[in-house]
């Protein structure tokens, strides 16, 4: 009977070969985690922060950003449904948004030199008092507020951005120019809204009226846009 004899190199063949596929093996399970950890770190989406601070007077309501955190873009939206030009210019520190009511307008004409953003042209025009506001035909929402009787011209001026000055298509907008929330000269570089609107009224400008009710200010970042600061509004 003949017998076999085992070479001593035939005997180390299968461990090399175990060590060679495991790290194969190592290798090929490294890349398709890696390529999937890198998928889901494409796919997460920046949450927009910023601080708002707001404080509220008889008849007035001012969200004002003391910390402007990431936020490219900010929007607000009223109680009705009604939301304001897409703000992608002047979002610093100290930049606000005010909510007045009709009487509250017509004494913050009285009390200071005014000058808005005139429509159409995108230059600073000088308002003294309610004669000097654009008659812009404004579609004014249908809700019953005790107080709040405003008018095409007085509903001009209801929300109002305040900044520190920027420049928008290559013109300079000095801070002392203060501009109406549903003007859509901020929001040209936005295919989101660009004026006020509301979804009974697509298209049409509807001006940001003072009412009761929840106003939400919205921040957006990247594709990313949620809710940055909630206030609830009562009359008092």
């Amino acid at each position: 009977m003949r017998h076999r004899q085992t070479n001593k190199n035939e005997k180390a063949v299968s461990p090399v070969i175990g060590v060679i596929l495991m790290v194969a093996i190592t290798v090929i399970l490294a890349a398709v985690i890696g390529t999937f950890v890198l998928g889901l770190g494409d796919q997460v989406q920046e949450t927009p922060t910023a601080g708002i601070d707001v404080e509220e007077d008889s008849g007035q309501l001012t969200l004002t950003i003391v910390n402007s955190g990431n936020i490219e873009s900010a929007q607000l939206l009223s109680p009705s449904g009604t939301r304001s030009t897409v703000l992608n210019e002047g979002l610093e520190v100290g930049a606000k948004l005010t909510i007045r009511s009709n009487g509250t307008v017509n004494t913050f004409l009285q009390n200071r030199n005014v000058s808005i953003i005139n429509a159409g042209t995108e230059q600073p025009k000088q308002i003294n008092d309610t004669s000097d506001i654009p008659s812009a035909n404004l579609v004014l929402q249908e809700f019953d507020s005790a107080g709040n009787d405003y008018n095409e011209r007085t509903a001009y001026l209801a929300c109002v951005f305040n900044h520190g000055g920027f420049e928008v298509g290559g013109e300079s907008v000095p801070s002392s120019v203060s501009i109406p929330c549903h003007t859509p000269v901020l929001a040209e570089a936005s295919d989101d809204v660009t004026r006020g609107t509301t979804g009974q009224s697509p298209g049409s400008t509807v001006p940001i009226l003072l009412e009761e009710g929840e106003y939400s200010l919205l921040g957006q970042v990247g594709g990313d846009k949620s809710v940055i600061r909630s206030v609830e509004y009562e009359e008092g």
